[in-house]
């Protein structure tokens, strides 16, 4: 089944945004989600720590995935800091598919 999902499932996060949720500016990234064999695509906007909650729920039952980026004590606000959390995400998908 791994070989289905890795050759058939694209996976790119295009962007990063933020968004005011619960009395706060919190970090969105836009992931986009493509079957090449069914040619369907969907399209999220996850938070780094719905993720990470993914990651952990995962790994309970296949503890051999692969880590996940890491996370920062304080919330991150360069830009460039978070284009570089945006392609660690997007490889971390793409290794979670396969």
């Amino acid at each position: 089944m791994s070989d289905y999902l890795q050759s058939n499932l694209e996976i790119t996060i295009h962007e990063f945004f933020e968004k005011y949720v619960d009395g706060k500016t919190v970090t969105f990234y836009k992931i986009e989600v493509y079957d090449n064999f069914s040619k369907e695509t969907w399209n999220l906007e996850k938070r780094y720590s719905e993720i990470d909650l993914l990651h952990k729920t995962i790994n309970k039952l296949y503890p051999n995935i692969p880590p996940m980026p890491g996370k920062t004590l304080f919330k991150i606000k360069d830009r460039d800091q978070l284009e570089k959390r945006k392609k660690q995400l997007e490889v971390f998908l793409r290794e979670m598919c396969k």
